[in-house]
C-alpha cells in the first residue's frame, strides 16, 4: 500500500516464519507419531510373547500329561492281561479242586455203598445163622425130647447122653461163626468211621481251598475292574489333553501369522524408526537455525 520495500521485506519475512513453523510442528507431529507407533507395537511385541509363551507352557504341559498318561495305558494294559491271566488260573485252579473232590466224593459214595451193602450181608448172615441155630437147637431139644420119651433102656440113656452133645458142638459151631460176622461187623464198622473221618478232612480241607480260591476270584475279579475303569479314564484323560494340545498349536499357528513379522522385524524396525526420529530432529534443527 504504501510502496515500501522494508515493508515489503518485513511482509514476506513474516510469512516465511510462519510457513517455518508449520513445518516445524508437522515435523514434531511426526515424531510423535513416531513414538506413538513405537508404543504401541512395543505392546503387541509384549502381548504376542506373553501369549506364545503361555500358550507354548500350556501345549507342554498338555504333552508331558500325555506322555505319563500313555505309560499308565500301558502299564495298565500290561496289569489288566497279567490279571486277566491269574482270573484264568484262578478258574482253571477252582475247576481241578472241583473235579478232585467230585472224585473224593465218588469214591466215598461207592465205600460208603460197599459198606451198607457188607453190613447188610452180614446182618442177613447173622440172621441166617441165628435162625439156624434155632431151627437145630429146637431140632435137638424135639428129638432128645421124643427119644426120652419112648426108651427107658441102657441105650436110650446113652442115646441122652451122646446126642445132645452132638446138637451142641453144632449149635456152638454155628454160635462161633455168628460170632465170626459179628467180629466182622465191628471192623467194617471201624473202618467205615475211619474213611468217614478221613473224607471230613478231605472234606474240610476242600472247603477251606475252594473258599481261599473263590476269595482270590473275587480280588481278582474288583482288581481288573478297577484297572479296566483307571484305563478307561487315562484314555479319556488321553484325548482331553491331545485335544487341549491340537487346540495349543493352531492357536500358535494363528499367532505367528499374526505376531511373526512383527517379532521377527520388531528390532529393526526400532532401529529405522530411530534413525526417521533423528533425521527428523536434524530437519528442525536446521529449520529452526534459517
Amino acid at each position: 500500500m504504501y510502496h515500501s520495500s522494508v515493508l515489503a521485506m518485513a511482509a514476506a519475512t513474516s510469512v516465511g516464519n510462519e510457513a517455518l513453523t508449520d513445518v516445524t510442528r508437522a515435523l514434531d507431529n511426526m515424531i510423535d507419531q513416531l513414538d506413538r507407533d513405537q508404543r504401541t507395537e512395543k505392546e503387541h511385541k509384549d502381548w504376542c510373547q506373553q501369549e506364545i509363551s503361555l500358550t507354548t507352557g500350556r501345549r507342554n504341559t498338555h504333552q508331558y500329561a500325555v506322555t505319563s498318561i500313555e505309560q499308565n495305558i500301558a502299564d495298565l494294559g500290561e496289569l489288566i492281561n497279567m490279571k486277566r491271566t491269574s482270573v484264568g488260573e484262578n478258574d482253571a485252579d477252582i475247576k481241578k479242586e472241583t473235579l478232585s473232590f467230585e472224585e473224593m466224593q465218588t469214591i466215598r459214595d461207592q465205600q460208603k455203598q460197599e459198606y451198607d451193602e457188607d453190613i447188610q450181608d452180614h446182618q442177613d448172615a447173622i440172621a441166617a445163622v441165628n435162625e439156624a441155630i434155632n431151627i437145630m437147637a429146637d431140632f435137638y431139644a424135639k428129638r432128645n425130647q421124643e427119644a426120652a420119651s419112648s426108651r427107658t433102656d441102657a441105650a436110650t440113656s446113652l442115646l441122652q447122653v451122646s446126642q445132645p452133645s452132638s446138637g451142641s458142638k453144632t449149635v456152638t459151631m454155628m454160635s462161633g461163626v455168628r460170632q465170626e460176622f459179628e467180629d466182622a461187623m465191628v471192623v467194617l464198622k471201624k473202618k467205615e468211621g475211619e474213611a468217614l473221618a478221613a473224607f471230613q478232612k478231605v472234606q474240610e480241607m476242600h472247603e477251606t481251598t475252594d473258599s481261599d480260591l473263590l476269595h482270590d476270584k473275587d480280588v481278582l475279579t474288583v482288581e481288573v475292574q478297577t484297572a479296566q475303569q483307571a484305563y478307561a479314564t487315562n484314555q479319556k484323560d488321553h484325548e482331553s489333553n491331545t485335544g487341549e494340545i491340537a487346540a495349543a498349536n493352531h492357536y500358535l499357528q494363528q499367532l505367528n501369522r499374526s505376531c511373526g513379522p512383527l517379532l521377527e522385524n520388531y528390532d529393526n524396525r526400532v532401529k529405522l524408526r530411530k534413525e526417521e526420529k533423528q533425521a527428523i530432529k536434524d530437519a528442525i534443527g536446521v529449520l529452526q537455525d534459517a
